[in-house]
């Protein structure tokens, strides 16, 4: 049997590439909607889309939660999971065709962490770019604002 091609949506921010599954994207934002929201713990605010209110998150290289936006973060990619929606601030998002499955590499298990979102790397178009999923992120999300 064949692999069918995946659709992802790739995400940059601060020199990282993260994809997620495309099926897991709600919309694609701008971030000049964001509101302030000091009730919502480890985002720098909130944008509200269809009536719903999502927690926009931002990154630094290392995964941790940043506090700004930075000027160049100019996107927020909504994301939903089992339990909750969330947008990530990035720099740029464009969408993507999966159609190698050899280029997608599950993490060892020596290189997962125990609380990271990371599921896989992809060598796409010469670059490296990490794959993660709503449920992962999600998770990881909660973990650091509860156990920061």
């Amino acid at each position: 049997m064949e692999n069918q091609p995946q659709d992802y949506a790739l995400l940059s921010f601060s020199g990282v590439k993260l994809m997620f599954p495309q099926s897991q994207v709600l919309s694609v934002e701008v971030t000049q909607g964001l509101q302030h929201a000091e009730d919502i713990p480890g985002s720098i605010g909130c944008i509200d889309v269809a009536e719903q209110t999502w927690p926009v998150f931002v990154l630094s290289p290392e995964f941790e939660l940043v506090e700004t936006l930075p000027d160049n973060h100019r996107y927020c990619l909504g994301i939903r999971s089992d339990t909750m929606i969330f947008a990530l601030a990035c720099e740029t998002v464009s969408s993507h065709k999966v159609d190698d499955p050899i280029a997608m590499h599950a993490l060892a298990d020596c290189m997962r962490l125990a609380e990271s979102p990371l599921q896989a790397l992809l060598i796409y178009h010469d670059a490296l770019a990490m794959v993660s999923s709503a449920d992962g992120f999600s998770h990881y999300l909660q973990n650091k604002v509860i156990q920061p």
